[in-house]
């Protein structure tokens, strides 16, 4: 308990935790600021790279330009959830691609299994996929060309062509699309990067603010019950064995507990002690 120049006490609250707190808890808290603003910084470096499915949508376009036999175009990415459209130049694309998906049969899946080029007329697709092909006769599509897109040697999709014509793609469009096949994957190998980078991002932040939770919450013990740092830490694992909760856990609801409160009498830390014995139940509620 701090003391004025009349020798009568002031009360030292929460809000106060720099001058009530020990010494060495602000360096901490200035530390682990300055690594969250850094965090902070790539994150909306990370956030303000272009959309993937933006970029494989204009990609699209320009193939679907490129080759004249060419009526539309979309992107299948295939993901542990199952696959998905990614990009598509028309909404009729979409609705061709959910039958395939539907029907476990189609040139995309083909060529996203067999991870070869997959060109087939409207003869050929009504004998190699009956089901797919009578579902989207309406379509008017009649044949199809499809290529495997390969990242880090991983198979995720493939890039689809749709044409309204019998026999609607040559030897040579299958040949134009590996042209557009390296710029897809291009596409989704950045993005696949940048994702990995945004879960490392996340997870230090997390580390960062569950550490920042922690230092605050034993200072707030340290100064309350008049323990050491390592006393106060030794309290809390003892409270997160007991209740089999996690340390980080009670610390976020301990500290929830304790906004606004201020600690300067006996009776408030006889308070503050039974509220660390009890703070498990509370937590999540």
């Amino acid at each position: 308990m701090a003391g004025n120049e009349d020798g009568y006490p002031v009360l030292v609250t929460i809000e106060d935790a720099n001058g009530g707190y020990p010494e060495e808890n602000s360096g901490v808290d200035d530390a682990l600021d300055a690594v969250a603003a850094r965090a902070g910084e790539l994150n909306a470096l990370l956030d303000g790279i272009a959309d993937v499915d933006a970029s494989l949508e204009r990609l699209a376009v320009g193939v679907t330009d490129a080759i004249d036999d060419a009526d539309a175009a979309g992107v299948t990415e295939i993901k542990r959830r199952g696959p998905r459209t990614a990009a598509a130049t028309d909404p009729m694309v979409t609705w061709i691609d959910d039958i395939q998906y539907a029907s476990g049969e189609g040139p995309c899946l083909e060529a996203a299994t067999t991870r070869d080029i997959v060109r087939v007329n409207s003869e050929q697709a009504r004998s190699k996929y009956p089901t797919f092909f009578a579902r989207q006769a309406e379509s008017g599509m009649r044949s199809f060309l499809s290529a495997p897109l390969t990242v880090d040697g991983t198979h995720v999709g493939a890039l689809n062509l749709y044409s309204h014509d019998d026999h609607g793609f040559d030897r040579l469009d299958a040949a134009a699309l590996r042209i557009y096949v390296i710029a897809a994957e291009s596409a989704l190998q950045a993005t696949a990067r940048v994702g990995a980078l945004q879960g490392t991002v996340d997870g230090y932040v997390k580390a960062m603010q569950t550490r920042a939770a922690i230092e605050q919450c034993k200072g707030i013990i340290q100064f309350a019950l008049g323990v050491s740092e390592e006393k106060a830490f030794d309290l809390l694992k003892w409270r997160s064995q007991d209740s089999n909760v996690p340390v980080r856990a009670l610390c976020e609801q301990l500290l929830r507990d304790s906004a606004g409160v201020v600690w300067t009498d006996e009776a408030e830390r006889d308070r503050f002690g039974r509220l660390l014995m009890t703070v498990h139940t509370r937590v999540g509620n």
